[in-house]
């Protein structure tokens, strides 16, 4: 039988009593009305990869001359230890790459990748602990990379996006990372051929002793399901038939996820 804590205990290990934890319950509260401030949010630009020192809770990041820029060095003035910040991009059209390095700096959540705040939904909480800031969560999720697209991976060997859809893929604020659309290659042959070559970020990790992970699709041509194929070292995003003949308009689509590589 389970043998409850005390009443005045919340747990049997911990001593914080019923006045205590509702001093606990009330600085939660007053930390969430101070991130939210009531909808009170500092528009700051970057200059130099820095912020200005911000002054409230919560800032809206644009780059200079409302471009894109990089930003790893936050002040930590007016913010004391244990201060929340939350950071959000100034425009969808002004991508804010987050990264590590600054002084005082940036920890990000994973390690040494760089984070690219895009979307006017996508924001990440940072936390001031002893004079530096580290990144506690992230919101939202990142723009749509749509390949073929300028800035985005390049389509190999023939293959273009579908005309309606297009190949576009995304990674979460879990790092999984998500890919979805059409494909098509006229050429004669393209068993094997490869699609594009994934980013570094967007690769999945090694699987082990095989390196590389096999998806279903679906061949339109055909109508039958066939593989795409992603090699983890390099990212190499190949079509993989297993069954049907070879087609001179191999038209594909797929949906699938898989864990981004953290190494």
């Amino acid at each position: 039988m389970t043998n409850f804590p005390a009443v005045t205990k919340y747990s049997g290990d911990d001593t914080v009593d019923q006045d205590e934890h509702r001093q606990l319950l009330e600085d939660g509260n007053a930390a969430t009305k101070e991130l939210l401030g009531g909808g009170a949010e500092e528009e700051l630009t970057i200059a130099a990869g820095a912020l200005p020192a911000p002054t409230v809770a919560a800032v809206r990041i644009r780059g200079q001359g409302a471009a894109a820029d990089t930003l790893d060095t936050i002040p930590t003035t007016n913010q004391p230890d244990g201060r929340y910040l939350l950071l959000r991009a100034g425009n969808v059209l002004e991508p804010i790459t987050l990264t590590e390095g600054g002084s005082p700096g940036l920890s990000l959540l994973y390690g040494g990748d760089d984070h690219e705040l895009n979307a006017v939904d996508q924001s990440v909480l940072v936390q001031n602990q002893g004079g530096s800031w580290q990144e506690i969560s992230r919101h939202g999720r990142e723009k749509l990379h749509v390949v073929g697209s300028a800035g985005e991976p390049a389509f190999l060997n023939s293959w273009t996006g579908g005309a309606v859809y297009g190949l576009k893929f995304f990674k979460d604020t879990d790092n999984i990372v998500h890919v979805a659309g059409h494909v098509q290659n006229v050429n004669p042959e393209s068993n094997g051929i490869s699609i594009l070559n994934m980013p570094l970020g967007w690769r999945p990790p090694p699987p082990g002793s095989i390196a590389s992970w096999d998806f279903f699709c679906w061949d339109q041509t055909e109508s039958a399901i066939q593989f795409v194929r992603i090699t983890s070292t390099n990212g190499l995003m190949q079509f993989v038939r297993i069954g049907g003949t070879t087609d001179d308009n191999t038209f594909i689509g797929m949906s699938f996820t898989y864990p981004a590589n953290e190494d």
